[in-house]
């Protein structure tokens, strides 16, 4: 067996996390949509198109590949956990909904991308 075991460990871990995260979305998806209609069209398009922009806006900025892929995911993605504390525990659930429509719009759209920079990182040569 090759590698030490974080790395073993880890090339069972992140499938299976994954796996067990895409089907928790669906499931929340399926059993909860009803719920996303009270964030409206509007607010639909509000939350697209900021999570849309604080992807695509990183991609502007001079640097490798890498760096700007960094950048941009974790723009993208940045203060989802925090702001589902402050809605459950200062908010009613209306915002909580709207933060969990942002979560899922954000994930909608980060994956495809970190997809498309693992891509493109992989086939990019070393300096």
């Amino acid at each position: 067996m090759g590698g030490s075991l974080p790395d073993r460990l880890n090339a069972v871990a992140r499938p299976v996390s994954n796996l067990l995260f895409v089907g928790l979305v669906a499931g929340l998806v399926v059993t909860k949509s009803h719920l996303l209609v009270q964030v409206g069209g509007s607010g639909m398009l509000a939350i697209t198109v900021v999570v849309a922009l604080s992807l695509s806006l990183p991609s502007l900025v001079r640097g490798p590949t890498p760096d700007r892929a960094a950048l941009a995911l974790t723009t993208g993605v940045r203060n989802l956990s925090l702001a589902l504390l402050l809605s459950t525990t200062y908010f009613d659930a209306l915002t909580t909904i709207t933060v969990l429509a942002y979560g899922l719009v954000m994930y909608l759209l980060s994956v495809p991308l970190a997809l498309y920079y693992r891509r493109s990182i992989s086939r990019t040569p070393e300096v």
